[in-house]
């Protein structure tokens, strides 16, 4: 047999091996890591409408940024589902006649996402999960600051919990047995934070951040 013909050969049998075990090549897997975000956290709804109306400008974004410990399945190279837990940083700040006031959040997040990676590309959506844990308002004015940690009387106006929805892209580069992923994560809430008696309006929290994770792969 000619070389030529033995080389074919070869290559129609890797081609066949390729197709009859889809589930080796396509394999998937654990990946385990954490992650680090930095962005802008902000409010919508009425309230926000109302204080535009009043003071001539509403909420406005502050920095904030958040990290977790992530836990992705992959049933194959291409799709997996996400979870994992993490702090997240949200709130507002609002500009009044020379003050500044800033409204700080720390929420606990337990997120579930669908996931997929195409050649790369990684793509997630889903909902987090989101227990306060602190807030507190930091106000400026004259070079003087004050802050006030919330107590139960405010927390009796404000959601503790709450549910998510999120998206992200991401770039996944395979180092060996290490995925690092640069990504953009936005989220929203879909419950109105705003509550008790009397409270008509609508509030909800939403982070876009650029976060870095380092997973490995099992």
């Amino acid at each position: 047999m000619k070389k030529t013909g033995v080389f074919q050969v070869v290559m129609l049998l890797v081609a066949v091996g390729f197709f009859a075990h889809p589930t080796e090549v396509a394999a998937g897997g654990l990946r385990l890591g954490g992650a680090g975000y930095l962005g802008m956290a902000t409010a919508v709804g009425d309230f926000d409408d109302e204080m535009e109306e009043e003071y001539d400008e509403g909420a406005k974004p502050r920095f904030t940024g958040g990290g977790a410990l992530l836990v992705d399945f992959f049933f194959t190279d291409m799709i997996g589902i996400g979870s994992g837990v993490g702090f997240l940083g949200q709130g507002w700040r609002i500009e009044i006649e020379g003050a500044e006031a800033k409204t700080k959040l720390l929420y606990l997040q337990i997120p579930l996402c669908l996931k997929l990676d195409i050649f790369g590309l990684v793509l997630g959506a889903g909902i987090g999960f989101d227990f306060a844990l602190k807030g507190k308002t930091v106000a400026e004015y004259e070079g003087q600051e004050e802050s006030e940690d919330w107590d139960d009387d405010m927390w009796d106006y404000h959601r503790r919990f709450n549910i998510a929805a999120k998206a992200m892209v991401g770039y996944a580069i395979e180092l060996g047995p290490i995925f690092l992923v640069p990504s953009v994560d936005f989220s929203i809430h879909l419950l109105n934070n705003a509550q008790g008696d009397g409270v008509d309006e609508t509030e909800r929290h939403l982070n876009l951040l650029f976060g870095v994770a380092v997973l490995f792969g099992l």
